[in-house]
C-alpha cells in the first residue's frame, strides 16, 4: 500500500472517530435532556465520565431491547418496538442504534490497521516494538511522514511542529511591550546576516528569545502559492501538520508515561488501584486531579503507601524514562527556578517526543535507502549523542 492509500485509510478512521464523538455528544444531550438533569458545578473530566456512563447505560439497553425483539422478528420496527425505562421509543432506539453503528464501523476500520501495516519496514523493525505505540499510532506516523523529505532529523521536528524560532521583544518611546515576529527576524538575518544589529522599526533595539514553535502569530511563517489569476502571492500560515503534532503532543506523550508499570509488593497496580489501596489506609487526595487523573511516579499518593508499609518501585518505558530524567534536571536547572510546574512538563514532554523522533527518523531514512544525518549538535557542535556515556 502507497503512503497516499495509508493516508487515505487512517485519516478516514480518524474522521469516522470524530463522527462517532459528535454523535455520542448528540444522543447525551438528548437523553440528559429527557431525564431532566439540571446543569451542574462539575469539571470537564467528571462531566465526561457521567456522559461515558450514560453511553454505557444507553448501550446495554439497546442490546437487550435489540436481542428481545430478534428472537422473533428479522429486525426491530415501529410496530414491534417494545422499549423499557431508558430507551422508551422506537425514535430514541433509532437515535442510539445510530451510535452503536458508529462504533462498530469505527472498530473494524482501527481493526485493520495493524494487518495493512504489516511488512512496512519501519513499522515491523522498530515501532512495533516501542513500549506507547501501538497500531494505530504507527498508522499515523506512517501516514503523515515522508521521510524522502525529511533530510534531518530537525526537518520532522519542524514537520511536527517541535521545532523552535527565535522572536524578539522591543519597548517603544511610549513603554509599549512590542514582539518581532520570527519571519522579521530571519529575513533581516537572510539579508544582513548576524554583525548587523537588529533594530524594530530602525531604532530600538531587541531582545531575541527562542520559543517553542505554535500557531501564534509571531511564529507564522510567510508562504507563496499561486492565485487563481496566475500570479504569485505570499501569505501567513502554520509550518508544520497540526494532525502529527496532535497525536504526537496530545496522545503517544501520555501514553510512553502509561506504558511504564509501578509494581506495589511486586504487583503491577495501576493508577486507579494505588489511590484505591491508599484510601483503604486512610488516604485523603489533597487535589481534585488525584481523583480525576492518572497518577504520576513519585506522587503522594505513592509516597503515602511507602509510608504505610508498601514495597512501591517504578519503572518507566525507554521513552519515559527520558521524561523524567529530564524532568528533573529542569527541576534543579537555576535557569529554570521561575518556570511553573506545568511548564516544566510540557517541556520535558516536548523533550521526550523529539527524542523519539530521531530515532524514528533514523529507521525511516534507512527504510527509503537514503542518508541518515547526525543531529546538528553532534554534527557541528562536537557534543555527545544523546543516550552514550562520556
Amino acid at each position: 500500500m502507497s503512503s497516499q492509500e495509508l493516508r487515505a485509510v487512517v485519516r478516514g478512521t480518524y474522521d469516522l472517530q470524530r463522527l462517532r464523538i459528535q454523535m455520542g455528544n448528540r444522543v447525551t444531550a438528548n437523553f440528559k435532556a429527557k431525564l431532566g438533569n439540571s446543569p451542574r458545578a462539575l469539571t470537564e473530566k467528571q462531566l465526561e465520565k457521567e456522559a461515558q456512563k450514560l453511553l454505557g447505560d444507553l448501550r446495554a439497553s439497546h442490546k437487550r431491547i435489540t436481542d428481545a425483539i430478534v428472537e422473533k422478528y428479522k429486525g426491530v420496527t415501529p410496530k414491534n418496538f417494545i422499549g423499557d425505562e431508558l430507551i422508551s421509543t422506537y425514535t430514541e432506539y433509532v437515535l442510539v442504534n445510530q451510535y452503536t453503528e458508529l462504533i462498530k464501523q469505527e472498530e473494524s476500520q482501527f481493526s485493520s490497521i495493524p494487518t495493512i501495516l504489516a511488512g512496512n519496514p519501519v513499522y515491523d523493525n522498530f515501532l512495533e516494538g516501542v513500549a506507547g505505540v501501538g497500531p494505530q499510532m504507527s498508522g499515523v506516523l506512517l501516514s503523515e511522514i515522508d521521510f524522502t523529505r525529511c533530510k534531518y532529523a530537525s526537518s520532522l521536528w519542524k514537520l511536527s511542529g517541535l521545532d523552535v524560532v527565535t522572536i524578539g521583544h522591543y519597548q517603544n518611546e511610549k513603554g509599549e511591550k512590542k514582539v518581532l515576529p520570527a519571519r522579521l527576524i530571519e529575513l533581516h538575518y537572510a539579508e544582513n546576516g548576524n554583525d548587523v544589529a537588529l533594530l524594530a522599526e530602525g531604532k530600538y533595539p531587541v531582545t531575541l528569545e527562542q520559543v517553542g514553535r505554535s500557531r501564534k502569530d509571531f511564529c507564522l511563517e510567510l508562504t507563496e502559492y499561486t492565485a487563481k489569476d496566475g500570479s504569485a502571492k505570499v501569505k501567513q500560515g502554520i509550518s508544520f501538520n497540526p494532525f502529527l503534532k496532535t497525536k504526537l503532543i496530545g496522545v503517544l506523550a501520555s501514553s510512553f508515561l502509561r506504558a511504564g508499570k509501578t509494581l506495589v509488593d511486586d504487583v503491577n497496580m495501576s493508577s486507579v488501584k494505588r489511590l484505591e489501596l491508599a484510601k483503604s489506609l486512610g488516604y485523603k487526595p489533597k487535589a481534585k486531579s488525584e481523583e480525576e487523573d492518572e497518577i504520576p511516579s513519585g506522587s503522594p499518593v505513592d509516597d503515602f503507601l511507602r509510608a504505610n508499609g508498601h514495597d512501591v518501585m517504578f519503572y518507566p518505558s525507554h521513552y519515559g524514562k527520558m521524561y523524567y530524567d529530564n524532568r528533573a534536571r529542569l527541576v534543579a536547572s537555576p535557569h529554570h527556578k521561575e518556570k511553573t510546574t506545568l511548564h516544566i512538563h510540557n517541556m520535558a514532554l516536548r523533550f521526550m517526543i523529539k527524542r523519539f523522533l530521531v530515532d524514528l527518523y533514523v529507521h525511516g531514512r534507512k527504510s527509503v535507502g537514503m542518508p541518515v544525518h547526525e543531529e546538528y549538535g553532534v554534527a557541528k557542535l562536537g557534543m555527545i549523542p544523546h543516550g552514550q556515556d562520556v
